[in-house]
């Protein structure tokens, strides 16, 4: 299911990332997917390299692999106390209660402007196996997640077993597993994250075109936005892309929730990132809504051209 972007062997200074991200040069993937409404007009045009082109190793949104010294940059994992700001549940998907009945956004027949254009994008260097799961937070902590995506063609009609591999960094903004491309900056250099595949997982798209996953919100790391990946495929055909958070949602979780807040605030919004595009990144965000459990519902649905 991987899907690597070739990469250049040159060394690049977080600086010089960051600089090139400011002028737009690595914030705006091609498109690649096609939906019912295009968002496409008034957006600038894509990088020079495109999706499939040569990034500067780590890729896009990503610092060089080595920091001084010749080291990955190292977070902190500092696990961080609810404010009086607070709202949300934590302890994982085991604070769920599952007894509560809700109705699936998706499930409607019109999608409106749910169903719209995004684009598809960079892998990045973290992408490790995994395995076919609804649950994939492993018993972590973290604010609890009902996480939905609906798989439609270019006329909104939904696909059938299209499979969906979704990935994302755990509260502290670090990734589990250990067949990375840039393992060490990904995982930290921790060996328990090393061993483990925490906030991974696949699942098979139904007659409606659903998958569902149970998570927990997804933290963050440097010049990158809150964001989850995707690899959809059906047969040979695969397309990569991710999706992100409303900013003000985001940094109400990262400063005000337990686990996140000894975090601290990201350095990176939806429009400063170095994978969304700068103008248009609306396009990418899912739609979130507190449930009574306090426990997020997030939704999203993705237009493929299969």
């Amino acid at each position: 299911m991987k899907n690597k972007s070739s990469v250049v062997n040159q060394q690049i200074s977080r600086r010089k990332i960051l600089k090139l991200a400011t002028g737009g040069l690595l914030g705006i993937p091609l498109l690649g997917l096609i939906g019912c409404q295009s968002l496409r007009s008034g957006m600038p045009p894509p990088p020079p390299h495109g999706f499939d082109g040569a990034f500067p190793k780590g890729g896009p949104g990503m610092p060089a692999p080595h920091g001084k010294g010749g080291k990955p940059p190292i977070r902190k994992p500092v696990v961080g106390k609810a404010t009086d700001k607070a709202r949300w549940a934590t302890g994982g998907t085991h604070a769920m209660d599952k007894t509560i009945l809700y109705q699936n956004p998706l499930l409607k027949d019109d999608l409106g402007s749910i169903c719209q254009v995004t684009n598809r994008t960079t892998e990045g260097p973290c992408y490790s196996s995994t395995r076919v799961r609804q649950d994939i937070s492993e018993g972590r902590e973290g604010l609890p997640v009902r996480l939905w995506f609906k798989i439609v063609d270019v006329n909104c009609h939904p696909i059938q077993g299209v499979k969906v591999d979704i990935w994302h960094c755990d509260p502290f903004g670090i990734y589990s597993g250990k067949d990375m491309e840039m393992v060490d900056f990904c995982t930290n250099s921790d060996k328990e994250y090393q061993s483990n595949d925490w906030f991974r997982g696949i699942q098979t798209t139904d007659e409606n075109g659903l998958v569902y996953f149970e998570t927990c919100f997804p933290g963050w790391y440097v010049s990158r936005a809150v964001h989850i990946h995707l690899s959809i495929s059906k047969g040979s055909d695969t397309l990569t892309t991710q999706v992100g958070f409303d900013d003000d949602l985001a940094d109400s979780i990262l400063l005000n929730e337990a686990v996140y807040s000894g975090h601290g605030k990201p350095d990176t919004n939806n429009s400063s990132d170095t994978v969304f595009p700068n103008v248009g990144y609306e396009a990418f965000l899912m739609q979130t809504k507190a449930l009574v459990d306090n426990s997020m519902l997030a939704w999203k649905a993705l237009s493929v051209d299969f």
